[in-house]
């Protein structure tokens, strides 16, 4: 524990000497309002009164899109059966309303993963940040960032406050975030154990659905990318064409031709791809086929992972889903590597976060351990005070990790051993070198009883990508 300990407490200090190296920071496309609801077992069960036969929940998964409240509440019961993250989209703007006239909203915020990136930046001293915003109304603008440039369609100035959106009280970004805390629920005359507290996103999105980019955001970041060291882009899990010729690889490539022409003005930029929940699997297998290939890194969760091998690898996919342990997700991730062998690859999961990649010297793979450890402090301190409001946040004194993370590392050690069959030093060094791979695992501070629970995938990606690309820049 000592040892990790030191590691933390190391990444603290690399942080504070590496800030002042970051260029700035290119966000994009997603951007909304996230509603915060929290779910206990006694929320649950006031709400199910309004439902004849809630049991029938318990018998029927998840759809794979929200039309009715039938399959919202469906959703909902399997995401806290399960323990599990997941995001399901809404259509219908009545089971929005459905939703806020039986549901307490918490709090508002700013959602989508570029949204939640750039407005986390500023906190931490990153203060250049362009950020896409497809969408313009008081309450979008209003919590964003006053730092973040913004560029909208047909105006001269370059950040707009107070343009209104004449609109019923449903903003067309509108994602439910249903955030369920650990516990026995009872679902009819049926008890289910969560045992884990995660979040439902059930997501009402008009307009990133429609992936758009406004002329004067691509001229100012063609003419200004110089300026960059990094990209972030995401929220490509929303898109829906609105007529059938209009296919997901023609909505792509606008982005597709923008990500190119960057990279020919500044081939050092970083870009990074976040992903999250796709459920439909011809726009998964675009984004594989016409996204993967343009950037650097890739971020996900053990979720997220399991889609990817869905539609890549059905066979590990069928072998591991049951059995989400250190070395089935590591297996699962190094498929995914042998295809992508240029890409760098960032996983978060409870307890533990994983770096893999080929071709890293021994500078690289300590930048990138950094990276991660920085990444794992952040999120524990959104998690635990409900966000990070400034540096002043971060705890005096070096936090140890989670036993229940350096558990399942030490087990991925001992396979490497049998792999190997020589000793290896990943549980106690956090780095593994091979002629096949280079793997990063550190375990991770968790935070019993968290505030937060929306963006914490985001906020690592985010330090582990701005931090671990240093050494390039």
């Amino acid at each position: 524990m000592n040892y990790w300990k030191q590691q933390y407490t190391e990444a603290k200090t690399h942080f504070q000497t590496s800030l002042s190296r970051i260029k700035g920071v290119i966000l994009g496309f997603n951007v909304n309002l996230d509603k915060i609801i929290e779910i206990t077992p006694e929320i649950l069960e006031e709400i199910l009164l309004n439902f004849e036969f809630p049991n029938l929940f318990l018998t029927k998964s998840s759809p794979s899109e929200i039309n009715s409240i039938e399959d919202l509440m469906c959703s909902l019961i399997n995401a806290i059966k399960t323990g599990k993250a997941d995001e399901s989209l809404i259509f219908s703007e009545e089971i929005c309303v459905w939703i806020e006239d039986h549901f307490r909203v918490h709090k508002t915020q700013i959602g989508g993963q570029a949204g939640i990136m750039a407005n986390f930046l500023p906190k931490i001293g990153v203060n250049n940040i362009l950020l896409n915003l497809p969408f313009y109304s008081n309450e979008v603008t209003r919590l964003l960032d006053s730092s973040i440039k913004i560029l909208e369609e047909n105006e001269n100035t370059t950040d707009h406050r107070k343009k209104e959106y004449d609109r019923s009280k449903i903003e067309p970004i509108s994602h439910y975030v249903f955030e369920f805390k650990e516990g026995i629920y009872q679902v009819g005359n049926k008890k289910i154990h969560c045992k884990r507290p995660n979040r439902f996103i059930a997501s009402f999105d008009e307009i990133n659905s429609e992936l758009k980019l406004s002329k004067k955001f691509i001229e100012y970041s063609n003419s200004s990318i110089q300026n960059y060291s990094l990209t972030v882009i995401s929220g490509f899990h929303l898109i829906k064409p609105k007529i059938p010729s209009l296919t997901y690889s023609k909505m792509l490539k606008p982005v597709i031709t923008l990500l190119r022409t960057w990279k020919e003005l500044n081939p050092s930029l970083n870009i990074h791809l976040e992903l999250t929940v796709t459920k439909n699997k011809k726009l998964r297998n675009t984004i594989i086929k016409e996204i993967f290939p343009l950037v650097d890194s890739i971020g996900m969760n053990e979720q997220e992972l399991l889609l990817l091998l869905e539609v890549q690898h059905p066979s590990i996919y069928t072998t591991i889903k049951d059995n989400l342990n250190s070395i089935n997700i590591f297996e699962g991730l190094l498929k995914v590597l042998e295809v992508f062998q240029d890409k760098h690859f960032i996983l978060h999961n409870l307890g533990y976060y994983l770096f893999l990649s080929k071709n890293l010297n021994n500078e690289k793979m300590i930048q990138r351990k950094n990276s991660l450890l920085l990444a794992s402090l952040f999120a524990a301190v959104r998690a635990e005070k409900g966000d990070l409001f400034s540096l002043d946040d971060l705890p005096e004194e070096a936090i140890g990790p989670s036993e229940s993370g350096k558990r399942e590392i030490q087990i991925l050690t001992k396979h490497f051993e049998e792999v190997f069959s020589k000793t290896h030093t990943l549980s106690t060094t956090g780095m593994l070198k091979t002629s096949n791979f280079d793997l990063i695992a550190i375990p991770t501070i968790i935070v019993e009883s968290p505030r937060m629970l929306v963006g914490l995938g985001d906020t690592i990606s985010l330090i582990a990508a701005l931090f671990g690309v240093l050494e390039d820049t």
